[in-house]
């Protein structure tokens, strides 16, 4: 009985082992990861405090006075840039996981730009309003202190 247990508990970890073929899966569209990875690298130029909160330090030497008409300019034609570029990328020809990005991507680039109509800057860690650069709650001289501080 104890050989039958045995041989059983070998033979099921030896089947437990085998290659099983696995499906590789759909190869990302190409030009939708570099639209992806050029805003990424083009928004943390923006936002550089943005960046230096998730750990990119390339642009710890930057820091836009975002209340300005000029910085707001940049910011409108950056998203509407991007915006027409994923307009380009035909949606149906996409895997399911490029789809949601597409989906995501779309959408944060049609809020932001209707966010700049209404004067809000997005999501800068300074602040968001461009009529208030800050005030006791949030702005630049807070993220700073708070950045300092290890908080």
């Amino acid at each position: 009985m104890k050989k039958v247990f045995f041989v059983l508990a070998i033979i099921s970890t030896l089947a437990g082992c085998q290659n099983s073929k696995k499906q590789q899966p759909a190869e990302g569209n190409k030009v939708l990861a570099g639209l992806l990875e050029s805003y990424y690298d083009g928004r943390m130029q923006l936002y550089p405090l943005e960046a230096t909160v998730n750990g990119d330090n390339r642009f710890n030497n930057l820091l836009p006075a975002d209340f300005t008409d000029n910085y707001r300019a940049k910011l409108k034609d950056f998203f509407s840039k991007n915006q027409e570029a994923i307009k380009k990328i035909n949606r149906d020809s996409l895997n399911e996981n490029d789809m949601a990005s597409y989906d995501i991507f779309t959408y944060e680039m049609d809020i932001l730009l209707k966010g700049l109509s209404l004067n809000f800057m997005g999501s800068s860690a300074g602040g968001d309003n461009s009529f208030m650069p800050f005030d006791q709650f949030n702005g630049v001289p807070i993220t700073l202190g708070q950045m300092g501080g290890g908080t």
